[in-house]
């Protein structure tokens, strides 16, 4: 499950093309962090980082760690503390140390598939579009193939379509539309359950809905929410043991939910 998952992420974000974010410093081409960090959080809102101690070596240069975690996977990079030529800093500032954490963050990102072709010194890689679509479906995650389905624009999904082997295009698109079909059932289902608990202003139901389903599942729920009812969710789910604004229930209330 771990490598399906794994595979997943790894080509989600090996797909992203982050030319637009890098900056060159001496011979070095360098992913800003904090786009990289925020680009993270859009697809995976729940993960996390950690710097790990530094560690200080005989001729006082230092080495800095850290651990990303995505979607219950940690992997940990580490980097030593360098200049803009690469070469080890001795007795480096914490200035330095700062500087060379954050680039080791984007190289523990790089380790999940953001931006790793930078240091691969490539360009931005070709993208066989019904290869990916065809991996995603192989992974039998029916919520990853929609979300998949969802970046590509018409004429993308068509090229994914058109791609498949002679023969087999006709299949390919039925299995396709049987997969999504049942991730829209299921994410029908759970839209359904939040609303009617919403309507019963049941913090309770509503949190243990919520705090049971995947960052995944949230997401594209979230994308059936309208704006309204993403206020009215917010304010419920914040309103802790007080009861929610009226506001929310006469909104729910004129829905006729």
């Amino acid at each position: 499950m771990n490598d399906s998952k794994a595979h997943n992420v790894f080509r989600n974000l090996a797909s992203i093309d982050v030319n637009k974010h890098t900056s060159k410093k001496g011979k070095f081409t360098y992913l800003s962090w904090t786009w990289a960090w925020a680009t993270l959080m859009e697809e995976y809102p729940e993960s996390t980082y950690e710097f790990l101690p530094n560690e200080i070596h005989n001729d006082e240069s230092v080495t800095v760690h850290c651990t990303v975690t995505v979607e219950g996977i940690s992997r940990t990079m580490w980097l030593a503390v360098m200049d803009n030529n690469n070469r080890a800093i001795k007795n480096p500032s914490s200035t330095d140390i700062a500087n060379n954490k954050m680039r080791c963050l984007v190289k523990a990102l790089a380790m999940f598939g953001l931006g790793h072709y930078i240091y691969a010194g490539e360009s931005m890689p070709e993208v066989d579009l019904y290869s990916e679509l065809h991996l995603v479906l192989k992974s039998g995650s029916s919520l990853d193939l929609l979300d998949h389905l969802d970046r590509l624009s018409d004429t993308e999904q068509a090229e994914a379509f058109n791609g498949a082997p002679k023969g087999q295009k006709q299949a390919f698109k039925d299995q396709v539309r049987v997969a999504t079909k049942a991730a829209h059932d299921a994410l029908d289902s759970l839209t359904a359950d939040l609303r009617e608990l919403m309507k019963e202003d049941d913090k309770a139901g509503i949190d243990e809905v919520w705090d049971d389903t995947t960052p995944l599942q949230k997401k594209l729920i979230g994308a059936r929410f309208t704006a309204a009812e993403k206020h009215a969710f917010k304010a419920i789910r914040a309103a802790g043991d007080v009861e929610a604004p009226e506001g929310v229930i006469h909104y729910l209330e004129k829905k006729g939910e």
